[in-house]
């Protein structure tokens, strides 16, 4: 998958977690649109190559299985094809 600087959920896929005794919401939403982190954003680990990370509304970085999106190109053509009853 080619992307560029943001990609777009396939999923709805909630994600809920306590941190601090607040409740933290990370999930995707299917269709929406999402911003990739920037290298420097991400945090080492041995198989960040496996993720694609996500920046969530707060800011907060998120890794995700690249399968879970499609790329702005992809999505578009999809979008089309709908339209157009391909």
């Amino acid at each position: 998958m080619v992307m560029k600087n943001k990609v777009v959920s396939k999923v709805d896929l909630p994600f809920v977690y306590q941190e601090d005794g607040a409740i933290r919401k990370y999930g995707l939403v299917k269709n929406k649109i999402y911003k990739l982190a920037d290298i420097n954003q991400i945090s080492p680990a041995p198989n960040n190559d496996d993720f694609i990370h996500i920046i969530q509304i707060d800011g907060k970085v998120i890794p995700f299985y690249p399968n879970q999106f499609y790329s702005i190109d992809e999505w578009r053509s999809k979008q089309i094809k709908k339209i157009l009853n391909v």
